[in-house]
């Protein structure tokens, strides 16, 4: 077994540790042959209309000597490889797809007689790792390949997602699943992994859509736009152009693009169908892609009485803190816990709780406790002392099995919410996401009654009980149920609770006695428990949702997908320098079940149809798409396709300011409730719309959905007319036309049903399993049947082609394997990835792969500098112990800060999306030199007690002013009191002399003072520069009461200067402490700025205005007229 604190993702190089050029690979004979990779060029076309892109690889190799390449490389969850294609100097080779151990012999044969070879296959296990074999390659000859995969795109809140893995994390290789697959097994088929690659990667894409449809394209990264021409009418099509060249993409990060698509277009309900090419010969099969987005529902159905509705939902929040997520990964999970944490509805029934997990796992309660202010700040106080990067391995399993093992409260549903890069193998990751599948089928069935055997050991996860060595038949326990036979309707679990009830009464008799239990006794109760303890994972599965949000570049998508696909969860993704905020909201609006729906079901009336997914998931959420895919057996004109669904609870507008709330302050809270449903649409809407050439699909359904506005649970319908689509046209001309793209999707879709154990021959549509579950074999032989059929890379079937050459390749040369490697993710230990380059006197990296317990990894052949300051220890865990120790000491040492590193000579805090402070400058920014991280007391509360920082960080100590300011040496930052008692009704420095801005305590937000420094607008916007970053700064600079402190720094971030803030200053209610003005002005910005991300920030302003209810002083204007009129009058805003 490989223990996480020997798996290291570095280690020094074996053997010969002489300096080699970078791209040099040693073969496995030892000879060091340059990597023929030399481009990477990616191309996609983006179907918005219909949500899927095509994308195409071109890989193109050269090689210096005759030797064979392998490139293991990560593709989207889902893709469908369904074309492949070789060129072999100017030989093109037809290439064929076969099963698996077909092409290989194929592939083995000819590059054994020495010919070359071109072999495409995929994980085994189902991970989505593929891998390009080239044998014989030619010395100077160039070799292109080229391969095409579809996918249905991800989309939330009316944005399309494309994205492309160039990289992948890592992955801890240790678990149980590796062990029991084999430890060699699983590292021989991870890819290599290199500090620098040599080969360029490009990328174009194009985005097609009708006019109108596509409002902008953005990405993290440097992307070159080009819009389309003006003066396209509706109805036809246009197109965008996004590239990014090859002097500017990183192999390093992925590139994601966020498509914002128009939102009607978005909420419109659709349907469209393609017919396979006449020219493949053979029946024609025709396959729709129907499309249901169920309506947000309107105001009055979720409720504006200003009555908080219990939810009774578990929230468990999981971050990763293992060593892979060093970096940038851990300071945006840190970000993101922190937003989840802060705005949870108070007295609403929610409880919660905190894990943080490696090698191991800690939590923040044994169980969840309800929400409230208390445990609020304690979880803030927890997130920050806890939340690093040193935990050392991936324990993913683990993890969630001490989740599922923790009952849940009667009545709640759980929510877990999992912040991680998944970098676990591929085998971990087919047993994790099976094992989800299993157990919420097998809570879902119905258990066997009567004695006997069968009562026990087809209880669905107690199956592998069955070898329990001499408890292999059962003996005792079947004796036991022959005499105790279960009354009818008893479940699994009372019936292991009765089992073990008696063994214990067993048990007690030998104890009376003073008398040891004979052994098989105890191994017998040790069963029953363990068979007990499963039973009841079981049973919280079903309760259980797994919600995803996958941090970084290189992130295992197929485990995330496929966990939140198990569970009926969700996932999203951000990678660096991507705000967190939209999606981290996303995700909590479903987590506390706002615009839920349950009980999904599709039929189609008057039509025969093969849908995939064949199990549909049991709970979706107005506003975003549902897509299915069917096969269209034979149909009526009237046929259709009918959506329906249960409303689940929706929680009703939150109350703003509880009891003290004024009219005005209400009505601002109900406000903030509504603008989650702007935007909706008409209960009947219609759609033409064209796609591309290669899909060539017609959108010609009207979608009908009808929402009864109640607030109990009322039922959903959408209907697509199916007929009316396949009709011809009244010219006689067909509406369906020939295309690929979605007989491929629902091949592929149908494939993965049958490899997850959710196809018809698995389960029925409900998700109860079958009496006769098919055998693996039977399985197999269908995958291989239908991806033969439509020429797709599947974990059971390959793509082959072989060039017949007529100089033979020398058989000790083709024995040079070169593995091409992919270059570690960007933001992830950054000492070996500060620079792409390195300088001159830099050692030079040798690529040789290294053989590291775990997995492959080019290592570097002697340490590099370090740009970091020495270290006295290493941190244990995931990266291990000695090897890096000498390697690479600097940033992981036991006194280094563990949340902050310090990068360069002017040491700056890392924090949140940006490694920087949070102000225009580096200089601090509160008080007495004190970093960007907002206090969390009052003005005037001097009796404030300050709070234990977290390890790396002094003492906070009190300057007098009572705000518990604190400084240390690394960054400035500091951390305030948690007590926070109601501020009074005098605030510094009314009436008092001015105060110079150096002095301390000094307040920016306070009366105008004529001897205050100016403040340029251009400085006072430097630091909002998105919007983003704008609410991921304001997030982390508020206090856990939901208001923000006064500071020069955050009228700085709010884009004001002293003479914008003085001339707001009349509109200032009497008494009015400067902390709520300040949190007035924050309201107003927000309101002004950025009111097209309202759903995001809706739960930050409600909380803001429940605590300025108490803190308002009598008479005189409301919170919300106040903070209404405020936002007209701001003249200075932040640059957003």
């Amino acid at each position: 077994m490989v223990f996480p604190a020997l798996v290291d993702w570095f280690s020094r190089p074996s053997g010969n540790t002489g300096c080699t050029t970078c791209g040099l690979f040693r073969t496995t004979n030892g000879t060091e042959i340059p990597v023929p990779l030399k481009r990477r060029d990616v191309s996609a076309t983006v179907y918005a209309d219909a949500s899927f892109a095509d994308t195409t690889e071109n890989l193109r190799y050269k090689s210096d000597a005759e030797c064979s390449a392998v490139f293991r490389f990560p593709l989207p969850p889902c893709a469908a490889v369904y074309r492949f294609r070789a060129v072999f100097g100017d030989r093109e080779v037809v290439t064929k797809v076969k099963p698996r151990a077909a092409a290989r012999e194929e592939y083995d044969f000819a590059v054994s007689q020495g010919h070359s070879a071109v072999h495409m296959s995929q994980h085994e296990a189902g991970a989505s790792v593929f891998e390009v074999s080239l044998g014989n390659l030619a010395a100077h000859t160039e070799v292109t390949v080229e391969f095409s995969y579809l996918r249905l795109l991800d989309a939330f809140g009316g944005t399309l997602e494309w994205s492309h893995t160039a990289t992948w994390v890592p992955p801890y290789v240790g678990s149980a699943g590796d062990v029991a697959t084999g430890v060699d097994k699983v590292a021989a088929a991870l890819p290599t992994f290199a500090p620098k690659v040599t080969y360029v990667l490009s990328y174009e894409v194009t985005v097609r859509a009708e006019a109108g449809t596509v409002r902008a394209i953005e990405s993290p990264e440097p992307v070159t736009v080009e819009r389309p021409m003006p003066g396209i009418k509706r109805g036809e099509e246009e197109l965008w152009y996004v590239r990014l060249s090859e002097q500017v993409a990183d192999p390093s990060k992925d590139l994601s693009l966020a498509i914002e698509v128009d939102p009607k277009a978005a909420r419109r309900s659709g349907l469209r169908v393609q017919r396979t090419p006449a020219s493949r010969g053979g029946e024609q099969r025709t396959v729709a892609l129907a499309t249901f987005v169920p309506p947000l529902p309107s105001p009055t159905a979720a409720g504006t009485d200003g009555k908080q509705q219990q939810l009774r939902k578990e929230i468990w929040f999981v971050v990763d803190c293992s060593g892979s997520m060093d970096g940038s990964p851990i300071n945006q999970a840190r970000e993101a816990a922190l937003f989840f944490v802060r705005d949870l509805p108070v007295d609403s029934g929610v409880r919660f709780n905190m894990t943080v997990f490696g090698s191991s796992h800690k939590s923040l309660y044994d169980s969840c406790k309800p929400y409230d202010s208390k445990t609020e700040k304690e979880a803030v106080t927890w997130i920050q002392s806890n939340v690093h990067a040193d935990m050392g391995g991936t324990e993913i399993r683990q993890t969630l099995e001490s989740i599922y093992y923790t009952p849940i409260a009667a009545g709640y549903t759980r929510e877990v919410i999992f912040l991680t890069d998944g970098g676990i193998s591929g085998h971990e990751e087919e047993w994790m996401i099976k094992t989800m599948v299993s157990r919420r089928r097998d809570a879902a069935s119905p258990l066997p009654q009567g004695g006997g055997r069968d009562s026990f050991a087809r209880f669905g996860p107690l199956a592998h009980f069955d070898s329990f060595g001499p408890f292999a038949h059962f003996g005792p326990f079947a004796k036991f149920w022959n005499a105790h036979p279960p009354a009818p309707g008893t479940t699994a679990e009372q019936q292991l609770q009765q089992l073990e009830a008696a063994l214990q009464a067993k048990v007690a008799v030998f104890m009376e006695y003073d008398q040891h239990p004979p052994h098989r006794l105890q191994c017998e109760l040790q069963t029953v428990a363990r068979a007990l303890r499963a039973q009841r994972a079981a049973k919280a599965a079903r309760s259980t949702h797994v919600l995803c949000m996958g941090i970084g570049h290189g992130v295992h998508r197929g485990l995330l997908d496929g966990m939140a696909s198990a569970s009926d969860g969700a996932a999203v993704y951000v990678v660096e320098d991507e705000g967190i905020v939209a999606k981290a909201a996303f995700l909590k609006q479903i987590a506390i079940g706002r615009h839920g729906l349950v009980n999904v079901r599709v039929r189609a009336s008057s039509a025969l149809v093969k849908m995939a997914p064949h199990v549909l998931p049991q709970r979706v959420f107005a506003g975003e798409p549902l897509h299915v895919l069917m096969e269209v057996v034979s149909s009526e004109p009237d046929a259709a396709l009918e959506l329906t669904a249960d409303w689940a609870e929706l929680p009703e507008a939150e109350a703003a300011g509880g009891a003290g709330a004024d009219a005005d302050t209400a009505a601002v809270a109900a406000a903030a409730a509504a603008a989650g449903g702007k935007g909706d649409e008409s209960s009947k809407e219609s759609a033409a719309s064209k796609a591309g050439e290669g899909a060539a699909e017609q959108a010609v359904a009207a979608g009908v959905a009808t929402a009864v506005p109640a607030a109990v649970p009322a039922q959903l319908l959408v209907s697509l007319p199916l007929g009316a689509a396949l009709l011809p046209s009244p010219d006689g001309k067909p509406t369906v036309q020939e295309g690929e793209a979605l007989p491929v999707l629902h091949a592929m879709a149908y494939i993965g049903s049958l490899m997850a154990g959710t196809s018809p021959l698995h389960v029925r549509s409900d998700g109860t399993p079958l009496a006769a579950p098919p055998s693996a074999d039977t399985v197999k032989e269908a995958v291989v049947r239908l991806a033969v059929a439509e020429h797709l890379v599947t974990p059971h079937t390959s793509a082959v082609g072989v060039s017949l050459r007529k100089n033979l390749a020398d058989p000790e040369a083709a024995a040079n394997v070169v593995e091409v490697p992919l270059q570690l993710p960007h933001g992830r230990c950054r000492q070996m990835l500060s620079t792409h380059k390195p300088p001159a006197q830099s050692p030079a990296f040798s690529t040789q792969r290294t053989n590291i317990p775990g997995f492959s990894f080019a290592s570097p052949s002697t340490a590099p500098t370090a740009p970091f300051p020495p270290a006295t220890g290493c941190r244990s865990g995931f990266f291990g112990g000695g090897s890096l120790a000498t390697c690479i000491a600097a940033p992981f040492g036991a006194n280094a800060a563990p949340a902050f590193c310090n990068f360069g000579a002017n040491p700056t805090p890392s924090f949140g999306a940006n490694a920087a402070t949070f102000g225009a400058t580096a200089a601090p920014a509160f008080g007495n030199g004190a970093g960007p991280f907002s206090p969390t007391s009052p003005s005037n509360s001097a009796d404030s007690t300050p709070r234990a920082p977290p390890p790396g960080f002094n003492r906070i100590s009190s300057n007098g002013n009572g705000h518990g300011i604190g400084t240390n040496s690394h960054g400035g930052f500091r951390f305030a009191a948690d007590a926070a008692p109601a501020p009074s009704t005098s605030s510094v420095p009314f009436g008092s002399p001015p105060v110079p801005p150096t002095a301390a305590g000094s307040r920016f937000f306070g009366a105008p003072a004529q001897s205050a420094a100016p403040t340029t607008a251009a400085a006072a916007g430097a630091a909002a520069s998105n919007v983003p970053e704008l609410l991921s700064r304001l997030n982390l600079q508020r206090t856990t009461e939901g208001y923000w402190v006064a500071s020069m720094e955050l009228a700085t971030l709010l884009g004001q200067t002293a003479e914008s803030l003085a001339a707001l200053h009349p509109r200032r209610p009497a008494g009015l402490t400067d902390d709520a003005w300040a949190t007035v002005i924050v309201l107003g910005v927000l309101r002004r700025c950025l009111a097209a991300q309202r759903e995001v920030w809706a739960d930050m302003e409600a909380k803001a205005l429940a605590w300025l209810a108490a803190a308002w002083p009598e008479g005189g204007r409301s919170v919300g007229s106040t903070v209404m009129a405020l936002a007209k009058a701001l003249t200075v805003l932040p640059k957003v």
